[in-house]
């Protein structure tokens, strides 16, 4: 993709972002896959695999946009999805008719990959406390 294309991208793409304020709430719960999440930019998309509690399934097998503001971390405060993650989320509309994933969380309301990062980053701390040798 050219240096142009790319940047008019990014721009629809962060004028998307900031008109999240009006956004109206879909009913269901749905589970997906992360397609592909951009750290640096804070963005990404995940295919929507199964919906429930809605009489709505056209959204199954469809690309929902997701930012980094609507991804709920039980521990991490670095808000990233990793390629290829299952996650749940709900769904909601801009005032662009654009469908966002919102309140992305982990499977089962549990942990994402970027909690996994923090609980290693703890384990490995905490192991090197206890290594320490002791001098008697």
């Amino acid at each position: 993709m050219n240096t142009k294309m790319e940047n008019q991208m990014n721009t629809d793409i962060e004028n998307q972002i900031l008109n999240t304020v009006n956004m109206t709430m879909l009913s269901g719960h749905h589970t997906g896959q992360v397609k592909w999440f951009n750290r640096r930019r804070g963005y990404g998309f995940i295919r929507i695999l199964k919906s429930e509690d809605t009489t709505d399934n056209t959204y199954i097998g469809k690309d929902v946009f997701v930012h980094q503001s609507h991804i709920t971390p039980k521990q991490s405060t670095y808000r990233t999805l990793e390629d290829n993650e299952y996650v749940e989320f709900g769904l909601s509309l801009d005032e662009k008719n654009t469908t966002q994933a919102i309140n992305v969380t982990g499977i089962m309301n549990g942990t994402l990959l970027c909690d996994a990062h923090v609980e290693r980053q703890k384990y490995l701390s905490n192991k090197e406390q206890d290594e320490v040798e002791v001098p008697q």
